[in-house]
């Protein structure tokens, strides 16, 4: 036994974090292929596809819709797009805890810097969300490949365009990127000191700002120069209600998420809290205790920047798990690295085992019927553009969508379909049942007029797809309607007396937006419902929950 025990790696030795962070990666990648898509993924990826079709307006905050156009041609449907999305936000997740690495080394160690990145990729939210197809892992890992670059290279011009480069095209993806602020000036502070306060120094990083800012221009001006639609206003527009959001108390229902942040990840939050307490203790300089301040600060912005739903993690924790690498040397003293490590790597592991049943089978189903049904990029609405290679019409329903509807900063459903083709609705929220059906008023958000557009035009298809067309009863009095959404319609059931001609059932009328009329004499009921004697799949229709909490 003892022989045995003596060639294990020793208690300090870096071969337990690097186990531990394999065994996360792998249960990481494992996930990946089964968890439940989130309704921000499907978001981001009907902004690709909005690309690739030539209907996206908005320049910022979508050059990501460039650097994954690629996903417009993986073979398959919609979930097969989003699980290769995903692995490409996972290889951003790994260039994240590699920056990690290199930049908490510079502080603490390299055995503390891999403890450290263990601890980030290993709590629970990062483990769910790291490899979401979102914009946070792809903007953290520019951002945190940026700041290892100024810690450990010299300034060179080569080095600086390339430094500035990351930072420029990180704000392009997302506008919080501004909140890193205080870790960028804690680092740019340190180079200074450490550099003796020379004014060749300070030009250096002054000449790394102005040119982040340059690249950030000459990157918008190239990503909106084909949009679709462009015009003047459109970017700041974005701006301005996107930075009027970001910054507001936090709402209560994103509190618990705080909460369980905290308990899904132990061993980070305990290091957290002793943060405070160590860098007092820190043996390093007065800069270099300001810099780690500054990887610290993130961890404040929980108190007002409004969206810290569990995707943000991925994005805060980053740095803030640099800092708390200080403190890895003291749990080190107290307890064995196999035994830190081990904690850390079976952290997730019991996160995925509690989670619920994932809903990926159901949304697959929906993707395939979807696909067999419209080929082409139809107009539809729905919460979250579920069905990202169709065209949604309507803004995505969070509560800053639904707040912009209220406000009418947005256009209501009546208005779009007076000037789009909107032939699919898709039931995959509250809001849109109670819209469709009216079963329940606690989740009415839609106006009168829009409500009464939504029940005069469409019919209930399969699983969640509502059609526009319209049920006709049997009866003698004529049925006059007017017809918000213009296309090709099939007869169904029974024959009708259309605008004065009849025609039997699987009949294909065309009909224009406005006022039409179904004779009388009706003998049974029939059906007209928008498409080319389209077919409901054979295949039931999933049941129970589209997606899962976070």
């Amino acid at each position: 036994m003892n022989a045995v025990t003596g060639r294990l790696p020793g208690r300090n030795a870096e071969f337990w974090p690097i186990a531990g962070l394999t065994a996360v990666a792998m249960l990481t990648l494992f996930t990946l292929f089964r968890r439940s898509i989130n309704w921000d993924e499907y978001w981001f990826l009907s902004q690709v596809n909005e690309l690739a079709q030539h209907r996206l307006t908005r320049p910022l905050q979508t050059i990501h819709t460039r650097l994954f156009a690629w996903l417009t041609h993986v073979p398959g449907n919609d979930i097969d797009a989003l699980i290769a999305g995903r692995l490409g936000m996972f290889a951003c997740l790994m260039v994240v805890a590699a920056a990690i690495v290199g930049i908490a080394t510079r502080f603490a160690g390299r055995n503390a810097a891999l403890f450290a990145a263990l601890a980030y990729l290993s709590g629970g939210y990062v483990f769910q969300h790291g490899y979401s197809f979102r914009v946070d892992p792809l903007a953290t890992a520019m951002l945190m490949s940026a700041l290892w670059a100024l810690l450990a290279l010299r300034l060179s011009a080569v080095r600086i365009i390339g430094i500035a480069f990351l930072i420029g095209l990180a704000a392009m993806v997302t506008i919080k990127v501004v909140l890193y602020a205080p870790v960028f000036a804690g680092v740019m502070w340190l180079r200074w000191n450490e550099a003796g306060r020379s004014r060749d120094e300070a030009l250096r990083i002054i000449g790394t700002g102005l040119a982040a800012a340059a690249w950030f221009g000459l990157i918008f001006l190239y990503h909106r120069h084909d949009l679709a639609q462009a015009y003047e206003g459109a970017a700041s527009n974005v701006l301005r209600t996107s930075a009027g959001y970001m910054f507001q108390m936090v709402p209560r229902f994103y509190w618990p998420m705080v909460l369980k942040a905290a308990t899904t990840a132990p061993v980070l939050t305990l290091m957290i809290l002793a943060f405070p307490f160590v860098l007092r203790r820190h043996a390093g300089s007065a800069a270099e205790k300001v810099a780690l301040a500054g990887f610290f600060a993130p961890l404040a912005t929980l108190l007002f920047y409004h969206n810290t739903a569990a995707y943000y993690y991925t994005f805060m924790l980053a740095p803030v798990s640099v800092a708390v690498a200080v403190v890895v040397p003291y749990a080190l003293h107290r307890f064995r690295a196999p035994a830190l490590a081990g904690v850390l790597a079976v952290n997730p592991l019991a996160v995925w085992v509690a989670e619920p049943q994932p809903s990926l089978p159901a949304q697959r189903t929906i993707a395939v019927a979807a696909k067999q049904l419209f080929p082409q990029p139809i107009g539809y609405f729905d919460k979250m553009a579920m069905l990202p290679s169709l065209a949604k019409h309507n803004m995505f329903m969070t509560k800053w969508g639904i707040d912009l509807y209220r406000t009418h900063e947005v256009p209501g459903l009546a208005e779009t379909m007076a000037r789009e083709a909107v032939p699919l609705v898709v039931e995959n929220n509250e809001i849109f049942t109670q819209a469709l059906r009216g079963i329940d008023n606690q989740y009415r958000v839609y106006r009168d007029e829009d409500i009464a557009v939504l029940r005069q035009n469409y019919v209930h298809f399969w699983g969640p797809f509502w059609l526009a067309g319209r049920d006709v009863p049997a009866g003698v009095e004529p049925v006059r309607f007017d017809l918000a959404v213009p296309g090709t319609y099939t007869v169904q059931q029974a024959p009708l007396v259309l605008d004065g001609v009849e025609h039997q059932p699987g009949a294909v009328v065309a009909l224009a937006r406005g006022s039409h009329v179904i004779g009388g004499g009706r003998k049974a009921e029939a059906r007209l419902i928008w498409g080319n004697n389209l077919r409901a799949p054979s295949y039931a229709a999933p049941t129970g929950d589209l997606f899962i909490d976070f």
